[in-house]
């Protein structure tokens, strides 16, 4: 018999706005699940829209993971990986 354990990870993502209108995030949610004790370059991307700005200055510049003591970092195309170097 095969036992399986799956274990999830909730990161929570917020977007801070500085000017009149909130930028959003092109899917509602983001899931993505991933096999235990594989490194991955990329998990998944997110992605934001901002009508505030004009197409040449709409995207978004800089996406951050605040949570402390997490396992992913995040890059500034929204692309999501494994932390190789938790601590």
């Amino acid at each position: 018999d095969e036992i399986f354990q799956w274990l999830s990870a909730t990161v929570h993502i917020v977007v801070v706005d500085v000017n009149e209108y909130s930028p959003t995030f092109l899917e509602p949610s983001y899931v993505k699940q991933v096999d235990e004790g594989r490194l991955y370059d990329q998990i998944l991307r997110v992605e934001a829209t901002d009508r505030d700005c004009t197409a040449k200055f709409g995207d978004i510049c800089k996406y951050e993971i605040l949570t402390l003591d997490q396992p992913f970092l995040i890059d500034n195309d929204g692309w999501t990986a494994a932390d190789p170097t938790p601590t």
